[in-house]
């Protein structure tokens, strides 16, 4: 009896060695492929990684310029119309009374004429 549980115990053993075995191949093989993958992926993310980095370089000089003309625009442009358009506003502001006064006593004839036209 011990003789066949010893075999018993053999063939156990040899199956575990086995499934030891192609486990660890199994692990060496997946190894290997994530190893492949993550250069794909690596080199993928490089390629991305340039192509932000010159659309970056691009906004940031598109960026300058714009900033650039508006500066120039804001500090130049702004002086030579600035006397005329501060003369316009006055006369403007000037003429308000005039034109508001004749429509006041307008509207407060015609208020006085409702009333009456009520009593």
């Amino acid at each position: 009896m011990e003789e066949q549980l010893m075999t018993i115990n053999e063939v156990i053993s040899v199956v575990a060695g086995l499934v030891s075995i192609i486990l660890g191949f199994l692990a060496i093989a997946l190894s290997l492929w994530f190893y492949r993958q993550t250069k794909d992926t690596e080199k993928n993310v490089s390629g991305s990684l340039t192509k932000i980095e010159t659309q970056a370089e691009m906004l940031q000089k598109i960026t300058g310029r714009q900033l650039d003309r508006l500066t120039k625009y804001v500090t130049e442009s702004k002086r030579d119309n600035q006397d005329e358009q501060t003369s316009a506003i006055i006369k403007v502001i000037a003429q308000l009374p005039a034109m508001l006064l004749p429509q006041q006593t307008q509207g407060n004839f015609q208020a006085d004429k409702m009333a009456q036209i009520q009593i």
